[in-house]
């Protein structure tokens, strides 16, 4: 097994959560994506250690095991409604507002849909491979109700976020102000 460090980052807290900044060499050597993008990440668990693996090779590999897929496929479907409705709600405001025509809407509602279908094929491809049933689609209502609790919970998360910022504003301040004393 081929080993490598990439060197050490500090966790910084925001919300609820803690934020890190992946080292370059690892997006673009390891992952060979650019660093300019974004894209999505896993976190696992495995034998007391916890891997970060992208999504694209953690579905084109056989490390890990099924049920462990069957957790990042529930999390890529939650996390693609959020993003897909956050951002057509986006594009419908630019349209209305005449800040785009038509033709970039469409062209960017495409871009958007296309996005999440070919991540959906591979989750599809991979969990066959695994030989694990899709779950049935959920009824309508339950697909608005998780998109609103999903919707909050992001709202909640910025506000945590924010929070933390003014308090560390106020701090600086209170630290700016004991020095010029």
């Amino acid at each position: 097994m081929e080993r490598k460090y990439f060197g050490m980052r500090f966790a910084i807290p925001s919300g609820g959560s803690h934020k890190v900044t992946l080292p370059k060499t690892l997006v673009e050597e390891v992952w060979r994506r650019s660093s300019r993008e974004g894209f999505p990440i896993c976190f696992v668990l495995m034998e007391n250690r916890v891997f970060i693996e992208d999504l694209d090779r953690m579905l084109s590999t056989d490390l890990y095991p099924p049920e462990i897929l069957k957790e990042v496929e529930q999390d890529w479907l939650e996390y693609g409604w959020k993003v897909r409705a956050k951002k057509l709600r986006e594009l419908d405001l630019q349209l209305m507002r005449g800040k785009i025509n038509e033709r970039v809407y469409d062209f960017e509602c495409h871009r958007i849909h296309e996005a999440f279908v070919n991540y959906s094929k591979k989750f599809r491809r991979k969990l066959l491979e695994c030989g694990i049933c899709l779950s049935s689609m959920p009824s309508i209502e339950d697909l608005m109700v998780s998109m609103e609790i999903l919707q909050r919970k992001e709202e909640e998360e910025s506000f945590y976020e924010l929070e933390e910022n003014l308090k560390k504003i106020v701090n600086e301040e209170k630290l700016l102000e004991s020095l010029l004393d």
